[in-house]
């Protein structure tokens, strides 16, 4: 299973449009990893409000987008990830993104490979 981590902070709107976007793929066999890091601007609470088919990890704002990154990828390999797909919160895609992602690592399976 894909799964997509994605760091935020205080980006509500950007997140919201973000995570509607993944909503709207074609392909759907995918879990979503949000790292909040200290956000106040309600962020958390939406997620869990709007979208609770998000795995939503909170944290007090030290991480930086990196450490938050590392994070959601590790939680991600914890769970068992096949692939995982690191995004910004300030990404729109068109329906058909995630489909033709895993497309090209199923057709090069030597260039998503983890070993």
């Amino acid at each position: 299973m894909l799964y997509i981590v994605t760091p935020v902070f205080n980006r509500q709107n950007f997140t919201i449009n973000y995570l509607n976007s993944l909503r709207n793929q074609i392909f759907q066999d995918f879990k979503i990893i949000i790292i909040d890091d200290g956000s106040t601007d309600a962020t958390s609470e939406i997620i869990q409000d709007q979208f609770p088919e998000v795995i939503l990890l909170k944290f007090p704002g030290e991480l930086w987008w990196a450490e938050a990154t590392n994070i959601g990828v590790k939680h991600a390999m914890s769970l068992g990830a096949s692939y995982i797909m690191t995004m910004n919160d300030d990404t729109l895609m068109e329906s058909c993104f995630l489909e033709k992602m895993m497309n090209i690592a199923s057709d090069n399976p030597a260039a998503t490979s983890h070993k």
